[in-house]
């Protein structure tokens, strides 16, 4: 017959994570806690450029980008430690999903603001602050607020939509990025870069939302051509743009 002390000791076993103090949370985790600290950061900013109360838009996009540049890397330090700086470093850092990011900062810090392009920003940053948030209330003696509670359970339930979301928007950049050359809104070069930011998200490996982004707005260009209302000229120029971008499609 089990004793006592051994009931005890099972049922100490399986309550969960020992709870410590917040301080002492943040000495265990200190970069992950920068990390959420510079992604809160990001998403308040991200919100004072389209709401500019306390700061001019551009002071707010260009902290955004600075901060979730920031971010990614030191996503990418974690991710290669230990590698030299060499040709297959560089290779590592272009199929890496913050390496990715770092680069679509650069770019786009440089160019004239952009809306569109703080929502993927915000959108990863919530999604992993309010991730990093749970830890923190499992593994600390912080009560997550009853709208904590729902945020987390809303961001749960609703992370695939959010990534897909993020997906959309990077495929709708690119032509996006042409229109704004057109109209005197971005530099010359921004396409051609951007077009490689693009084929790095295609390839990625972790995150298969832009290559989904792309097949669904396939089959949505293919409906709308097959459609008995649209017109001969309107339905040859649509498969004229599946095709060329086919064409594009990374390997």
């Amino acid at each position: 017959m089990a004793s006592a002390g051994e009931d005890r000791g099972r049922a100490d076993h399986t309550e969960g994570p020992t709870r410590v103090t917040f301080s002492s949370f943040i000495s265990a985790n200190k970069i992950p806690c920068l990390l959420f600290g510079l992604r809160i950061f990001a998403v308040l900013n991200g919100v004072l450029f389209f709401l500019p109360l306390f700061s001019t838009p551009v002071s707010s996009y260009k902290r955004t980008i600075v901060s979730y540049a920031a971010v990614s890397a030191f996503r990418l330090s974690e991710r290669l430690a230990g590698q030299p700086i060499s040709r297959a470093w560089f290779s590592l850092a272009t199929s890496e999903d913050s390496g990715h990011y770092l680069f679509f900062c650069l770019v786009f810090f440089f160019q004239p603001p952009i809306g569109v392009v703080l929502m993927p920003l915000v959108l990863f940053s919530v999604l992993h602050a309010v991730m990093f948030s749970k830890k923190i209330f499992q593994n600390t003696h912080i009560q997550p607020s009853p709208i904590m509670q729902k945020l987390i359970s809303l961001v749960d339930t609703r992370q695939r939509e959010i990534l897909q979301t993020v997906g959309n928007v990077e495929v709708i950049l690119m032509p996006l990025t042409i229109a704004l050359v057109f109209m005197g809104g971005a530099k010359l070069f921004l396409p051609f870069v951007y077009y490689r930011f693009v084929t790095m998200r295609y390839k990625s490996q972790r995150n298969p939302y832009c290559r989904l982004a792309f097949m669904n707005f396939r089959l949505l260009g293919e409906h709308l051509a097959r459609h008995p209302s649209c017109p001969g000229f309107a339905s040859n120029a649509i498969y004229r743009i599946i095709g060329f971008v086919s064409r594009l499609q990374p390997a």
